[in-house]
């Protein structure tokens, strides 16, 4: 019994690391799904933005963060951009990789950027 239990646990570890390994090599070979979401970013952003949010659903954290930050220097009022920074600080929580209190407090921080940067463009 003991045995079989080991097997089958072994098997399912296996099964598991597969789909995430498979993450690295996509990340690596630039293939990614499109996505669209609507937004009131400029123009010359959204080709960025939408593939930051293609990364951001691919799990490409490090990449995404980087693409978001970018459309922010290129458009400071693209609030969704913010929403993107901090969804990727958090990691994956359904995954058991939830963010680590400091990564937590930076997801905190770009939600307040994009608070604040909304208000004042309410206000403009």
């Amino acid at each position: 019994m003991r045995l079989t239990t080991l097997v089958a646990a072994a098997s399912l570890s296996f099964a598991l690391a597969v789909p995430a390994g498979a993450h690295d090599v996509e990340e690596h070979t630039g293939h990614l799904g499109t996505v669209s979401f609507a937004n009131s970013c400029d123009s010359k952003v959204q080709s960025e933005l939408q593939r930051a949010f293609a990364m951001l659903h691919s799990f490409w954290f490090s990449a995404g963060e980087k693409a978001f930050r970018h459309v922010l220097e290129d458009d400071p009022s693209c609030g969704v951009a913010t929403f993107g920074i901090a969804a990727i600080l958090m990691n994956n929580p359904l995954a058991g990789q939830g963010a680590s209190p400091k990564a937590a407090e930076s997801a905190q921080a770009a939600i307040n950027l994009g608070r604040r940067r909304h208000q004042n463009a309410a206000r403009a």
